[in-house]
């Protein structure tokens, strides 16, 4: 699967965390496992969603030590509940931002259809990004310009 996404010039997105069903073995759900796959394939851009809904530690783990791993904050980013310290989503971001820059982040619906597309969502970490010491480019990068440039998107202006 990988040798075919680096031949292809895809991403690949991964569902780690707490929020898989319950049926799912939680071994299987820490983003760590991705390290080995992100050494092997340097070309490929791997993306975890949902800040690794609660494997917060190990995803920014992972940004000390690779370039091609970004993180995806989709959801309601409820795996924070079952969190030590119970972090506050400024919090979260606030660590993603230290760990992998603006470059590295996007937003993402956690929705495929646009009717179940949740502006809360949206409202909420836009909110808890501009509670922090941010840049109008790391915004505009975060809730666009990265997926945009991920997944070689043209700007709305241009569609």
């Amino acid at each position: 699967m990988y040798e075919a996404a680096a031949e292809g010039g895809l991403a690949v997105l991964f569902h780690f965390g707490i929020t898989v069903a319950p049926i799912y073995d939680l071994r299987f759900a820490d983003p760590l496992h991705l390290s080995a796959a992100a050494k092997d394939f340097p070309e490929i851009t791997f993306a975890i969603a949902h800040c690794g809904a609660g494997f917060l530690r190990e995803t920014l783990f992972l940004a000390y030590h690779t370039e091609n791993i970004w993180v995806d904050t989709s959801g309601t980013n409820n795996w924070r509940d079952y969190t030590p310290g119970k972090p506050s989503l400024q919090d979260v971001f606030a660590d993603l931002l230290r760990t992998y820059g603006a470059r590295r982040i996007m937003f993402g619906t956690d929705s495929t259809l646009s009717h179940e597309y949740r502006e809360g969502v949206l409202a909420e970490q836009r909110a808890a990004f501009r509670g922090l010491e941010t840049t109008a480019e790391d915004e505009a990068l975060i809730f666009a310009g990265n997926a945009r440039r991920l997944f070689a998107l043209r700007d709305s202006e241009d569609a």
